[in-house]
C-alpha cells in the first residue's frame, strides 16, 4: 500500500457511517491556555473536558504546593548551610539558589488522548521539570486527529442507534 492511501486506508476502518452529533452532545475539548489563564472559564471547559478532569484540583492543590514559597517542597540548595567538605562551586550563592526541588508530572497516555492534554501542556510549558508516562495505543490519537469527538449519553445512544452500519 502506497503512502498516499494510508489515510484513506485508516479512516475506512476507523469510522463506519453514523449520525451527527453535534448540537445532541457535548463537544469534548480542553481549555486553550493560550487564550491567557481565566479561573471562571477553565472551570467552565472541565464539563468538556473528559472524565479525568474531575481529579484536576486535586492536582492543582499537588502543584501549587510544590510551587509556591512557604512549602516544604520549595527547597532550594542555598536553604541549606554548606556542608565544610563541598564543592567550591556549591559554595557559590547563584548555584545555591538555582538548585531546587524538581517538580515530577507523571500520568498515564489516556490523559492525553482525554482533550486533557492542554492542561497538561501548560503544566510542563510553566510548571514540572521531568514528565514521566506511559505509550498508548495509536488508534486514540488517529481517532482525535481525523474528526471531534463527543461526550455521548448512553441512554441517548442505546435509543437511537447512532451507528448506521
Amino acid at each position: 500500500m502506497g503512502d498516499d492511501n494510508i489515510l484513506p486506508s485508516v479512516r475506512s476502518v476507523v469510522f463506519k457511517e453514523s449520525e451527527t452529533l453535534e448540537g445532541k452532545c457535548i463537544k469534548i475539548e480542553g481549555y486553550d491556555f493560550n487564550q491567557g489563564v481565566n479561573y471562571p472559564q477553565i472551570f467552565k471547559s472541565l464539563v468538556s473536558t473528559s472524565f479525568q478532569a474531575s481529579n484536576l484540583g486535586e492536582a492543582i492543590d499537588a502543584v501549587n504546593e510544590m510551587v509556591f514559597r512557604g512549602s516544604k517542597l520549595d527547597w532550594r540548595l542555598a536553604n541549606e548551610i554548606a556542608a565544610e567538605d563541598c564543592r567550591e562551586e556549591e559554595r557559590n550563592h547563584v548555584f545555591r539558589e538555582s538548585v531546587r526541588c524538581k517538580i515530577f508530572l507523571d500520568f498515564t497516555s489516556n490523559l492525553i488522548s482525554s482533550s486533557f492534554r492542554d492542561n497538561v501542556r501548560y503544566l510542563v510549558h510553566h510548571m514540572v521539570d521531568v514528565v514521566v508516562t506511559t505509550t498508548g495505543g495509536v488508534e486514540e490519537d488517529l481517532i482525535k486527529c481525523l474528526a471531534p469527538t463527543f461526550k455521548g449519553d448512553f441512554p441517548y445512544l442505546e435509543l437511537n442507534y447512532a451507528r448506521k452500519d
